[in-house]
């Protein structure tokens, strides 16, 4: 997995690794880096569907994993700052676990 958001880290991403990770993506942008994605796939002659398509969204929602693997997206990278006491961990993790654990994609 090789992970970074432009062209050249997509293009890294194909010769190099056996798929991509981007972090921090706009949910909107998604579409946009998959396409680019397959772009640099096809120039050497590699199929987009031997990738791993990982994103962690900076404004990701319950709403968007659907969206996201029509995209081709195949894991979902559920990221969010933890909490800076340490005994509130436990309750942040349970929140975390609730907001997002009725997704089905």
């Amino acid at each position: 997995m090789a992970g970074g958001n432009s062209v050249a880290a997509l293009r890294r991403a194909v010769t190099l690794a056996d798929g991509w990770y981007g972090f921090n993506v706009p949910a909107a942008d998604v579409p946009s880096r998959v396409a680019v994605l397959a772009h640099e796939c096809a120039r050497p002659g590699r199929s987009i569907d031997e990738l791993t398509i990982a994103v962690a969204l900076r404004d990701g929602t319950p709403e968007h994993p659907l969206a996201l693997a029509a995209a081709g997206i195949t894991e979902l990278v559920v990221a969010s700052a933890p909490p800076p006491a340490p005994d509130a961990a436990a309750t942040w993790g349970a929140e975390l676990a609730r907001t997002w654990m009725h997704c089905t994609a």
